[in-house]
């Protein structure tokens, strides 16, 4: 997640993939703790689409990764 906040520092602006991929590293780590942290990623995502960053639309992939993240915590 602090790459995520690094990245736009830089004036990098992560995309989709970039959010989905940090969900995905949580969603592996099988905890519940994990999952939050998961789901708390896709929430910064929600929050910066409806800001106007329509590059990070939460997408099918975002939710189904959550959903797995508490699934198999």
């Amino acid at each position: 997640m602090k790459l995520l906040l690094r990245m736009t520092d830089m004036s990098v602006s992560p995309d989709k993939t970039s959010f989905n991929s940090v969900i995905k590293v949580w969603a592996n780590l099988s905890t519940l703790d994990a999952a939050r942290r998961a789901q708390h990623v896709l929430s910064m995502m929600a929050q910066l689409f409806q800001n106007g960053h329509h590059h990070v639309r939460p997408n099918v992939i975002s939710f189904n990764t959550v959903i797995d993240a508490f699934a198999n915590c």
